[in-house]
């Protein structure tokens, strides 16, 4: 089963670790949250060949705006485009607003890098189409009901303004730890002005120094050499490094792009301990009993949303929605526990794996009608939208990747 996620206007709720849920919603919090998506989504889109892009403050604004409203309401009124005319966010020659007409948004409990593995494919197609280079991120608490788990909403808003070819050092974050980085160099790939001379079109020559004033002893180079990617080198020693980019299109036009990072020495590079919060479901099943349990380093893992399709996904089996598991916290799982699904009125199976069984007094009746079943010959297993895999059902056993 493939997983297609359509574009732009979709609200998702995404519920998959409480970590990231905010008690409030401090400014701090939420200003740390929409730094996280912005690296995080840099991240994915450099994993699938795609150009990062440069955070902008005006994106920032209409961004924010819209998920104020979302976190407010749980919808927006706001359209990115009116808010980039009041904001003065530039127009083109021919008067068209190069900013995504709709917010990409999410309101859920994910982390940052949930939120761009759903995003980074959608994304990626389309910045192949649009050229956008730019990106606005806000992030707002949001209670859906008074009293209930507080989440966030997540709002990305895209754009692109002439004379403007942004560069970025590595993933965009505002320190790095070495002098040797990329820079991932924009050009002007959407439009051609041959007629407007104080506007760029596709550079077809770029040159990179330290500094502006470095720009005019630096070698000229073929704009094919430095696509996408690029390795440089910072000046040496500690504190705030400027690389500069020089752009000039075939009439001669030419702009000037700068980014700036803190260079701090190898040695303040911040140590954790990363924790793993892969989590893995194991499936054992023969005859009348299917037992769930999960493989995680986590004390506790969200199985709300899972569920099972069988006889080409006609049917389908809620884990949510099952007769006995009411009473047992889904959203917050205890990881040391299982759960068994069974035929009608037959016991518990003693588990020495499990702390504790929760039995399941399921539906089924008959083994002809188990989603395990040979007669079937396999089931799939997915979280929400996301398909998970496919078991075998000839095998008795199936271990599924949950994150």
């Amino acid at each position: 089963m493939k997983l297609r996620i359509f574009t732009l206007c979709m609200l998702f709720a995404f519920l998959i670790s409480p970590a990231y849920a905010q008690d409030g919603g401090t400014d701090s919090d939420l200003n740390q949250l929409d730094d996280e998506i912005y690296l995080e989504l840099n991240t994915a889109l450099i994993g699938v060949g795609t150009r990062p892009l440069s955070r902008n403050e005006t994106l920032d604004a209409i961004a924010q705006q819209i998920a104020d409203e979302l976190g407010a309401t749980g919808t927006y009124t706001s359209v990115p485009r009116v808010l980039a005319d009041e904001l003065d966010y530039p127009r083109w020659p021919d008067n068209g607003q190069r900013v995504i007409n709709e917010a990409i948004n999410l309101i859920g409990t994910a982390p940052p890098p949930q939120f761009a593995a759903v995003w980074q494919d959608p994304i990626a197609e389309i910045l192949a189409t649009t050229f956008y280079r730019e990106v606005g991120i806000g992030v707002a608490p949001r209670v859906a009901v008074e009293g209930g788990t507080v989440q966030n909403v997540y709002v990305v808003v895209m754009g692109a303004q002439p004379n403007t070819l942004p560069v970025i050092i590595n993933h965009g974050e505002d320190t790095v730890y070495s002098q040797e980085v990329n820079l991932y160099i924009h050009n002007e790939l959407s439009l051609a002005y041959e007629t407007e001379p104080d506007i760029i079109q596709r550079a077809i020559n770029i040159r990179i120094a330290n500094s502006e004033a470095g720009l005019e002893d630096a070698e000229w180079i073929s704009w094919d050499e430095a696509n996408f990617a690029m390795p440089w080198k910072l000046e040496a020693g500690a504190g705030e490094k400027t690389v500069w980019v020089e752009f000039e299109d075939e009439k001669g036009t030419r702009v000037r792009s700068s980014s700036t990072v803190t260079l701090e020495e190898p040695a303040v590079v911040p140590t954790t301990t990363p924790i793993d919060e892969s989590v893995t479901l194991s499936l054992t099943y023969a005859s009348d009993t299917l037992t769930l349990s999960v493989n995680t380093d986590l004390p506790t893992v969200d199985l709300s949303n899972l569920y099972f399709t069988w006889l080409d996904d006609t049917r389908v089996y809620e884990l949510k929605n099952a007769n006995d598991l009411f009473s047992v916290n889904l959203q917050n799982f205890d990881s040391t526990a299982c759960i068994q699904i069974r035929l009608l009125g037959l016991p518990k199976v003693p588990n020495a794996d499990c702390a504790t069984l929760y039995l399941e007094a399921s539906e089924f009746a008959e083994l002809s009608q188990v989603f395990w079943s040979d007669g079937f010959g396999q089931f799939s297993v997915l979280d929400g939208l996301r398909f998970l895999g496919a078991c075998n059902t000839t095998i008795n056993s199936c271990e599924i990747r949950l994150h």
